[in-house]
């Protein structure tokens, strides 16, 4: 997997932007019982010094959007600071058709609060909005394979605690907003996530939809993020889902 990182840093604190690339393993599937791997980055720089080589002007004009949406949702109370660092996450793609069991595949960055934000696209067979069946994000994943989950589909926004021992999905509570959506079969959406220690926040399409509340006892700690599918079947395909232009703003300690 290629990352871009960058150092900590106060976001509104830096006038000029130093595009930066890091380097890091290949992400691996694997079961929601496993145990996260870890991953080794080493910084190298786009363009060396008093060299003829155009900067990466994409990656500057993405560097300038994370950064101004840290200090807007900053702002908002959904982070808690605006230190912290910037990764690009490959795309995604895939497919389940197996009910109440989420599928996870790991990043390999440890994440406890964070604010991440992709282009989602997915299409279900299930009929029944009562049952998630969507895309989206687990988070603080623990070597014991609890885990939050993020899911976003027709209907709604699902909140999740996944509890690998008993294989069971609980929903969380909602604290302010609706929670609703409506969007198309098969819908095209862009999210952003934010986790600020037991409350989350969640935006589709600009628009706010949800404060969530996590446990207070128990997955407190940082944990791996792992992009997560979600059936409400087990018939024909499932859930089909693709995630794009994934970018990962890991709030500093």
């Amino acid at each position: 997997m290629e990352t871009r990182k960058f150092s900590r840093f106060m976001a509104m604190a830096v006038a000029l932007i130093i595009a930066s690339l890091a380097c890091g393993q290949q992400v691996t599937g694997v079961s929601p019982s496993a145990v996260p791997q870890t991953e080794s980055a080493l910084p190298t720089e786009t363009s060396i010094p008093g060299s003829t080589t155009a900067p990466d002007v994409s990656a500057t004009q993405q560097q300038e959007s994370i950064l101004a949406d840290v200090q807007k949702y900053y702002e908002k109370g959904y982070l808690p600071s605006t230190s912290g660092e910037y990764y690009h996450l490959d795309d995604f793609t895939r497919e389940l058709a197996e009910i109440h069991r989420p599928s996870f595949l790991l990043t390999g960055h440890e994440v406890k609060d964070f604010m991440i934000r992709a282009d989602l696209e997915w299409d279900s067979a299930a009929q029944f909005p009562e049952e998630p069946s969507g895309c989206g994000f687990a988070f603080r994943y623990q070597d014991n394979g609890d885990t939050y989950i993020f899911v976003l589909d027709n209907h709604a926004v699902w909140m999740i605690a996944w509890d690998a021992s008993a294989e069971k999905l609980r929903r969380l509570g909602i604290t302010t907003g609706t929670g609703l959506v409506n969007l198309e079969r098969p819908a095209k959406a862009n999210i952003k996530l934010f986790v600020n220690e037991i409350r989350t926040f969640v935006v589709v399409n600009g628009l706010f939809i949800g404060e969530y509340s996590l446990y207070t006892e128990k997955i407190l700690d940082k944990g791996i993020l792992a992009y997560a599918v979600v059936s409400g079947t087990n018939k024909d395909y499932g859930t089909r889902c693709t995630m794009t232009n994934v970018d990962l703003w890991m709030v500093s300690p």
